[in-house]
């Protein structure tokens, strides 16, 4: 069974005509299309083939339906550790996949969920062939060729995954514990995703070979291939390259089963609102505060989107006067049986996390409904969501790996076009009821996450395992790979252009592309810079638009470093002009505020707190020894950084941001001539220097 499929996007003002400059509240965004073919195999498998005419590189994703939630009692974590188990796959004689994979000139991943594990790869076109047999292989027989010692090998490695993300940086034990505040014990999503080490240490080889047979089964995965075939060859030349077992046999076709039912409410959160507690090698205090929500892609996630964009822009700006609360980011996370809101709350001392918890819920947008501009604000979030989409979609592996999660929890081949039309149909009225049935204060679960105690025992030593080498083989890149490699070019057609104050301009056109990217950069000289004054400037600097980027679906930002300094615009094709504009505007309102109090009540002591911790100390005295005596050597701190005077920083500025200094690159969909024409309009009036900045000096050699 197989269907053809073509799909626009446009932007939430329709199509634009050729020459029209959008108006506000118009994305500028191109309308796009994918042709696609739906070859339902008769295993069950559901492959969906998009075709991407003259593509340089070609891309797999293959999700299969099954993750954390189907480890047994006892041994989470097993879908980890079998996901990881597959790219050791190998056939009598022959490497292991991931050598196979790195053979073919593929970059390539993998990621397990609460409910899916998806694998990707992204490779040159002309070995499309190879790599959809060689995906499929793996998909067929996940474990063949694993034995006892490739399964002890593995385990110390996901075991090793597991202390850097736990008893290191502490992320997963903070994650973990959100999840266990928001759903109720008993509940698939109240568990520990990468497991323990206790369970770890539990699982065998037959575990392993057990967790495949159950859950991958042809019926259980979708694929997604992105290469360049002719839509009437896909069927056969996807039955040509899987392997019988994973195609199956059309005499005894099965039908693709139906995606999993969206459940129609997220679970009530656990009934006991206390604050939990944990501890972690966590630097500060850390509060996350989680709410449940309705599972699936539907409408409901883009508006948790929308919400964590709109908080975390609020935040940003500073909206506390508590000067324990250093930093706040959200973030919203899909599930098919549920989703979630999470917000983190980093703080800097942690005395009282009971008020900082009150306070914080109490100042979210939605709590006291005094979003006055909610109407407004939705439609720049949902510019932004449009242009994110389309951004994502130049991507192949991005696109393919997008679609095949669609596919899988929708039973839809098409992603792209009905996400947009979600995005399109919020209003401020949806936010805002989603916000009041889900959002609530009462609805709202945190965990503590405290740091380790001073006499916390240090993490168990990870047992010796065979070397790898000698478990998987060695490979080089044969001499074909590296001619495939040589061949993906993507600057075809560059413009280069200087206008008269001295800026150099590159133009570099990529077809299709419905979001163009514009990047202002400066050249800094580490070398002559005074230390730390560019980590003043990027805590310092202000700007103050006259129109907002996001009225155009325009996103924007600004970053001082100590080697360049960057005015970065993002915007449909369409929008180029003005955000060039956005840009030159940019570089001629800079302003300073420092020393501001965020940065001295805040800021600065949870830096120093930082600063304390082994990482960060380790890190330094790594690139002291690097580079000695050079300006690579030395890492500023946050003394160094308060030192310097406003003035200081002004000045400084002023001789970074100069056209003599600069370059700006256009990627997009955009006639070279015609993005040099609108960069010679808008930044032709950036004001020149006596002189550019000197190159940086030489890393001079290291003795011994």
């Amino acid at each position: 069974m197989a269907a053809w499929l073509a799909f626009a996007v446009a932007s939430t003002a329709g199509a634009l005509s050729c020459g029209t400059a959008p108006l506000r509240w118009e994305s500028g965004i191109k309308p796009f299309k994918f042709d696609l073919w739906d070859v339902h195999c008769p295993s069950g498998l559901r492959v969906i083939f998009e075709r991407a005419p003259g593509t340089q590189t070609a891309a797999i994703a293959a999700v299969v339906g099954a993750g954390a939630v189907q480890d047994p009692p006892g041994r989470e974590g097993l879908a980890h550790l079998v996901e990881h188990l597959t790219f050791r796959t190998r056939a009598p004689g022959e490497p292991a996949l991931w050598p196979r994979l790195w053979a073919l000139g593929a970059t390539f991943n993998a990621a397990t969920d609460f409910e899916t594990t998806t694998y990707h790869e992204l490779f040159p076109a002309t070995r499309l062939a190879d790599a959809v047999a060689t995906e499929g292989r793996r998909l067929a027989e996940p474990l063949a060729g694993v034995d006892e010692a490739t399964f002890a090998v593995e385990r110390d490695v996901v075991r090793n995954e597991l202390r850097e993300r736990n008893e290191t940086h502490a992320f997963g034990a903070a994650w973990a514990g959100a999840f266990r505040a928001a759903f109720p014990e008993g509940h698939p999503f109240h568990r520990d995703l990468a497991g323990s080490h206790e369970s770890l240490s539990a699982f065998t080889l037959d575990d392993a070979r057990a967790y495949v047979k159950a859950n991958y089964r042809p019926d259980n995965i979708t694929m997604v291939i992105v290469g360049d075939v002719e839509l009437a060859e896909v069927e056969g030349f996807v039955k040509a390259l899987l392997p019988p077992a994973l195609y199956g046999d059309p005499a005894h076709a099965r039908p693709v089963p139906p995606p999993p039912p969206r459940p129609a409410a997220p679970p009530e959160p656990p009934a006991d609102r206390a604050l939990r507690r944990e501890r972690a090698p966590v630097p500060t205090p850390e509060l996350w505060i989680a709410w449940p929500l309705p599972g699936g892609f539907g409408r409901e996630l883009r508006i948790a989107e929308m919400w964590s964009w709109l908080t975390g822009s609020n935040f940003y700006w500073g909206r506390f006067k508590n000067d324990d609360i250093a930093r706040v980011n959200l973030v919203s996370w899909p599930g098919q049986q549920a989703s979630m809101l999470i917000c983190r709350v980093q703080l800097t001392k942690g005395d009282h996390p009971e008020a900082v918890l009150r306070e914080v819920v109490k100042e979210l947008p939605w709590i006291g409904g005094d979003e006055v501009y909610l109407e407004e604000r939705v439609r720049h979030m949902k510019l932004d969501l449009l242009r994110e989409l389309a951004f994502d979609a130049e991507n192949p592996v991005e696109r393919a790996m997008a679609r095949a999660a669609y596919a899988q929890r929708t039973g839809r081949a098409s992603a792209y076009g009905p996400m947009t039309e979600e995005v399109q149909s919020i209003t401020g009225d949806a936010a805002r009821e989603l916000a009041e049935t889900y959002l609530t204060a009462d609805r709202a679960r945190a965990v503590l996450i405290e740091p380790l105690a001073e006499d916390a025992q240090p993490p168990r030593p990870i047992p010796a395992a065979q070397d790898l080498a000698t478990i998987t083989g060695k490979q080089p890149l044969p001499p074909e790979t590296w001619a495939d490699l040589a061949r993906v070019r993507h600057l075809a057609g560059m413009r280069r252009a200087r206008l008269d104050n001295g800026l150099e301009v590159v133009a570099v056109p990529r077809p299709g592309a419905s979001v163009v990217t514009a990047q202002l950069a400066f050249h800094v000289d580490r070398a002559t810079t005074v230390t730390g004054i560019d980590q003043a400037a990027d805590v310092a600097r202000e700007l103050r638009f006259e129109e907002s980027p996001g009225d155009y679906g325009i996103s924007f930002g600004v970053d001082f470093g100590p080697d360049l300094a960057t005015f970065t615009a993002r915007a449909g094709a369409g929008n180029l002009p003005r955000a060039l504009e956005m840009i030159s505007f940019g570089t001629r309102s800079l302003s300073v505020d420092w020393p501001n109090d965020k940065f001295r009540e805040v800021r600065a002591p949870l830096w120093r707190r930082l600063e304390a911790q082994p990482e960060t100390r380790g890190e330094r005295a790594v690139w002291g020894a690097l580079f000695g005596d050079h300006p690579f050597g030395h890492v500023a701190t946050v003394d160094e950084v308060a030192a310097h005077g406003a003035g200081e920083i002004e000045a400084w500025m002023e001789s970074v941001v100069r056209p003599e200094n600069g370059l700006l690159v256009v990627v997009g969909d955009v006639p070279p001539d015609d993005a040099v024409a609108a960069a010679r309009a808008a930044l032709s009036r950036l004001g020149g220097s006596p002189g550019a900045i000197a190159a940086p000096a030489a890393v001079p050699p290291r003795a011994g």
